[in-house]
C-alpha cells in the first residue's frame, strides 16, 4: 500500500488565518485537537485522501496523528 501524505493545520500570524500546510513547511501556532471544525474548513478537498494530520495542542506539540479521510 502507498503511503499516506502527513498535513498539519497550522495558524498563519502574519496572514490571521488557518492553513493547511504539507508536512515540514514552518507553521506558527498549530490547531489543537480541541478545535475539529478549523480541519475541516481548511483542509482542501483534493485527491490525496485519506492522508495522516498531525493533531497538535495549543503549545504546538504534537499529541496524536490520526488518519483523515472524508470518505468515512
Amino acid at each position: 500500500m502507498e503511503q499516506m501524505k502527513r498535513y498539519e493545520i497550522v495558524y498563519d500570524k502574519f496572514n490571521k488565518r488557518w492553513a493547511f500546510k504539507p508536512q515540514g513547511l514552518p507553521g506558527a501556532l498549530q490547531v489543537a485537537k480541541t478545535r475539529p471544525e478549523i480541519i475541516e474548513r481548511a483542509c482542501p478537498i483534493c485527491a490525496i485522501q485519506p492522508c495522516i494530520l498531525r493533531i497538535h495542542n495549543e503549545d504546538g506539540v504534537a499529541e496524536e496523528e490520526r488518519v483523515f479521510d472524508l470518505q468515512r
